[in-house]
């Protein structure tokens, strides 16, 4: 398999993978996100109805860190496969270009039936 022009090295993808009733293995290749909690550098505003912000509370930074963790746990990390039991329930972004790449390979021909990139909006 060849990796689609402006895709990274595979290493850098966490690839998950699906059976599908047909005997195809679907797969998603996705660059994490790699979430970090905010650090003391970063700036966390709530934005206001008047369309001025505030600063974040205590609260709703410790918030956020966790959702970002929880968030950053469910990812496949890169260099790493896992497969899911349907592949409805496989994980992909919205558009984002080369990092998802999306594959369908069929067991019984031994071939790769599609290996691309996703679009962008």
């Amino acid at each position: 398999m060849r990796l689609p022009d402006g895709a990274r090295p595979l290493a850098n993808y966490g690839r998950n993978y699906a059976l599908d009733r047909d005997g195809k293995v679907i797969g998603t290749y996705l660059i994490p996100l790699g979430l970090d909690t905010p650090g003391s550098d970063e700036v966390c505003e709530v934005e206001l109805e008047d369309f001025q912000s505030r600063p974040c509370t205590q609260q709703e930074m410790n918030e956020l860190s966790e959702g970002k963790a929880e968030y950053a746990a469910s990812e496949t990390p890169a260099g790493t496969s896992r497969w899911v039991e349907d592949p409805r329930d496989l994980p992909g972004v919205n558009d984002g270009g080369c990092t998802q790449i999306t594959i369908e390979y069929e067991i019984s021909t031994r071939r790769f039936l599609r290996v691309e990139c996703n679009g962008e909006a």
